[in-house]
C-alpha cells in the first residue's frame, strides 16, 4: 500500500473492510435439499429483517464442527440462528463469514463445489480490486481474505496468490506448476 496516494490507500480500505467479512454469496437454492421458509421472527415466517448478520446464500465457517457450509435459510435474527446445508439450524455465536484458508483446515467438512465457488467469486472481487489499487492492492486483498497459496506467474513476474491452485488472482493468467 506503500506506492497509493491517499484517495487510493482510503479506496482500497474501504474495499478491504467490505470484503474482510469474506460475504461470498452463492445461490442458496443449489445447497438447500428442500424450500426453507427465508426468514424467521421466533420460528414463525415473516418478512426480510432491515438489518441481518447473515445473508441466504452465504458461505458461513461452522466453528463447532469444523465445516464450511451455505446459509439456507430459517434466519432468525431475534432467536440469532439460522440454517445450514451442513448443520442444520445454529446458533449466530457459532458462525463466522468463511476464509479462503478455512478450506485447509485440518478434517474441514465441505461440499466439493463449494471450494471452486468460493474461489471463483474472490477471483471476480479481486478483479474489482485491481482495477480500483492494481497489484498490490490484490496482495493485500490475498490477505484479508485467507488465501495461502502463492505460485509463480510469468506476466505478473512474480509469486502472486491464487484461490484455485492454478490462476493467478492479480492478472488471471494460468500459474506454473511448481
Amino acid at each position: 500500500m506503500e506506492n497509493l496516494n491517499g484517495i487510493q490507500k482510503l479506496e482500497l480500505e474501504f474495499i478491504i473492510q467490505n470484503l474482510i467479512k469474506m460475504d461470498i454469496i452463492l445461490n442458496d437454492k443449489d445447497y438447500a435439499l428442500f424450500d426453507y421458509t427465508p426468514y424467521l421472527l421466533r420460528g414463525s415466517e415473516c418478512e426480510k429483517p432491515k438489518k441481518l448478520h447473515f445473508q441466504l446464500g452465504q458461505v458461513v465457517y461452522l466453528q463447532h464442527t469444523n465445516a464450511i457450509g451455505v446459509v439456507i435459510g430459517c434466519i432468525d435474527e431475534v432467536g440469532e440462528e439460522l440454517r445450514t446445508d451442513m448443520d442444520g439450524m445454529v446458533g449466530f455465536d457459532d458462525l463466522r463469514p468463511v476464509k479462503m484458508s478455512d478450506f485447509s483446515l485440518e478434517d474441514v467438512r465441505f461440499q466439493a463445489k463449494l471450494k471452486d465457488e468460493v474461489a471463483q467469486a474472490i477471483y471476480e472481487e479481486a478483479v474489482k480490486v485491481y482495477e480500483k489499487t492494481g497489484q498490490s492492492g490484490v496482495f493485500d486483498f490475498a490477505l484479508d481474505v485467507g488465501v495461502n497459496e502463492y505460485k509463480h506467474c510469468e506476466p505478473c513476474d512474480t509469486s502472486s496468490p491464487t484461490a484455485d491452485g492454478t490462476s493467478c488472482l492479480v492478472c488471471g493468467s494460468e500459474l506454473e506448476e511448481e
